[in-house]
């Protein structure tokens, strides 16, 4: 893609493969999904890190990556295939996202998390943190901790994708290596 701009198709595959890797009663956030399929670099570093206190495996997988984290959360809110374990990804705050439906599929997303044995605590308001400063969101109700549930590999094996799948044309474009340059250098040499 041109720009460094994300193959969505590819990106959205990716997203779906990599939730089928969570173990079944683990979770993983957003960010980390995106990071995992290659998207790591879209972080706001003015952000204060409000993980700045954990364990640097754990601080670095939960570091702020706002924009990949919502073209995975993007991805799985057009999911159509039911073999995705789309409840087992949560914020990186370990809050169950609000979809702006009332509460209900992050109610259903907290009881699919308790049937794998996670648990879930409740409590409208009680302090679970969504905003990158850490401010409350009053309306995120369930929480999971992710020191205890989280699951955060460096990297992942995805069967069936080139590791730069997406963004082989950026980058034949950035080098001029496209396809119509390297044909003309080949006449070229023929004459």
């Amino acid at each position: 893609m041109a720009n460094g701009s994300i193959n969505p198709e590819i990106f959205h595959a990716k997203v779906y493969e990599i939730c089928r890797l969570i173990p079944y009663g683990r979770v993983t956030t957003y960010g980390h999904i995106a990071r995992l399929a290659g998207h790591p670099n879209r972080t706001y570093p003015s952000a204060p890190c409000p993980f700045s206190s954990l364990a640097p495996p754990l601080k670095t997988a939960l570091a702020p990556t706002l924009a990949d984290s919502r073209l995975v959360g993007s991805a799985l809110k057009f999911l159509g295939d039911p073999s995705v374990p789309w409840q087992r990804v949560i914020a990186s705050s370990g809050a169950i996202s609000d979809r702006g439906d009332g509460g209900e599929a992050a109610a259903r997303q907290a009881q699919r998390l308790r049937q794998e044995g996670v648990a879930v605590s409740e409590g409208r308001g009680g302090g679970v943190s969504t905003h990158l400063a850490g401010h409350a969101n009053p309306n995120a109700k369930w929480r999971v901790s992710l020191a205890e549930f989280g699951w955060f590999p460096d990297q992942v094996h995805l069967e069936g994708f080139d590791d730069d799948d997406d963004d082989d044309e950026a980058s034949r474009a950035r080098n001029g290596d496209d396809d119509e340059s390297d044909l003309s250098s080949l006449s070229e040499l023929e004459d």
